[in-house]
C-alpha cells in the first residue's frame, strides 16, 4: 500500500511536471514550435506505454550507462598505471 501511494505520487509529479515544462525564449518561434511537438510526443510516449515499460527502459538505459562509466574508469587507471 505504501509502495502504491509512492508509485501513483512518482507518476502524478512526472505526469504533472511533463506538460507543464515551457520554453521562454521569444525570438525563437520555431523553437517553440519544436519544443512543443517534441512534449507532445513525448506525453503521447508517456500515455501509451505501460509504467513497468517505462521504468524496465529507463533501468537498461542508467544499467548500460553505469556499465560504460566502470568501464571507462577501469580503462583509465590502466593507461595511468605505467606512470605510476
Amino acid at each position: 500500500m505504501i509502495i502504491k501511494a509512492i508509485i501513483n505520487g512518482l507518476t502524478s509529479l512526472l505526469f504533472g511536471i511533463v506538460p507543464t515544462i515551457e520554453f521562454n525564449i521569444p525570438a525563437f518561434n520555431a523553437g517553440n514550435q519544436i519544443y512543443y511537438h517534441l512534449m507532445q510526443g513525448l506525453r503521447v510516449i508517456l500515455y501509451i506505454l505501460p509504467q513497468n515499460t517505462v521504468v524496465t527502459i529507463l533501468t537498461i538505459i542508467i544499467s548500460i550507462l553505469g556499465l560504460r562509466i566502470a568501464i571507462s574508469l577501469i580503462k583509465t587507471i590502466w593507461d595511468l598505471i605505467p606512470l605510476l
